[in-house]
């Protein structure tokens, strides 16, 4: 596929603006084919790397039930699940290719420790409140238009007590690759207002903080663990499913409005991000091999919904207390 045939393709996708998830699409998944392509090539340096800083961050785990809000294909909660002998696995995804990867995955525990289901995650969780012990979402709050309201139904499906683990990349994820093209799109005030709006669209940690408090959690955390991409250039860079399947469309509308001005704006990118690659700022670069990275700021948000306050004691509210000394 040459250059304009690619951008012809990527047009076909893009939205009018920039949306704020910018993950690759867990409906373009659906079928198994697309599912297939999702496990070889975007699985293991994109999901994988968010479902390992989540599992590491997983309390000890005894009898109990475990959701794990817009699974993927399992990533995060099969591993969880292997090393909880006692607990139990309900995960559920909008795209059932993926559901079928979980479900080779889980093996013999399908049915007896793992319950999946096709479901969407928002506007609302189809469960009752105060069911599960532990509640995950490996890369949710960033595939969603509304993270606020994720949060918000986590903690309703929570127990009084239950962890929280959602995964997310922050704002300065794709930093490298925003750096070239800042300059490119600098002098036209409509492509350099969208650049801005899109950066802004992942959050900072304190606003994920911030968000956590909202939804009624305590003792929030964030942990961050970075990692990078790497691509052989330009073309590479474009072509890895990772990037067309997941942000490239979204990119498109700040790349130019016309055709004429994305092809234009596509064709320095590539030859910037090959600059780049050849070693201008690119650290991981040598003769022989070059490459260009872009660091993805991962993060994982952990927190706990309260415990219910305890009773009130005779001393506290004499009037109302639920025991009263020398009362039978």
């Amino acid at each position: 596929m040459n250059s304009a045939a690619m951008l012809a393709q990527a047009e076909a996708s893009a939205p009018a603006l920039p949306p704020v998830g910018t993950e690759p699409d867990a409906e373009l998944f659906a079928e198994a084919g697309q599912a297939a392509l999702y496990e070889r090539e975007i699985a293991p340096v994109w999901t994988q790397p968010f479902a390992q800083l989540l599992v590491s961050q997983a309390p000890q785990l005894g009898k109990s039930t475990i959701l794990d809000a817009m699974c993927r294909a399992g990533e995060a909660g099969l591993p969880l699940l292997r090393r909880s002998p006692q607990a139990r696995l309900v995960a559920i995804d909008g795209a059932s290719g993926l559901l079928d990867i979980a479900r080779r995955e889980a093996g013999a525990l399908l049915g007896r420790r793992v319950f999946l289901r096709t479901q969407e995650s928002q506007p609302k969780l189809a469960f009752d409140s105060e069911v599960f012990d532990l509640v995950l979402s490996n890369l949710g709050l960033a595939a969603v238009a509304d993270p606020r309201a994720l949060l918000a139904e986590l903690f309703r499906v929570a127990k009084p007590g239950a962890s929280l683990l959602a995964t997310l990349p922050l704002r300065g994820s794709f930093a490298e690759f925003f750096d070239l093209l800042a300059p490119l799109v600098g002098q036209r005030p409509r492509e350099a207002a969208l650049l801005e709006q899109h950066v802004a669209t992942r959050p900072e940690p304190l606003t994920l903080f911030s968000w956590a408090l909202e939804a009624g959690f305590e003792d929030v955390a964030i942990v961050t663990r970075p990692f990078s991409l790497l691509f052989a250039g330009g073309p590479d860079f474009f072509y890895a499913p990772v990037i067309a399947q997941g942000p490239l469309p979204a990119w498109l509308p700040i790349f130019g409005e016309q055709h004429v001005d994305r092809e234009a704006t596509f064709v320095q990118l590539c030859a910037a991000i090959d600059d780049a690659a050849r070693g201008k700022g690119a650290l991981t670069s040598t003769p022989s091999r070059p490459l260009f990275a872009v660091t993805i700021r991962a993060a994982c948000l952990r927190a706990r919904r309260p415990l219910p306050p305890p009773p009130l004691s005779f001393e506290e509210d004499p009037e109302n207390a639920p025991t009263r000394p020398g009362l039978i």
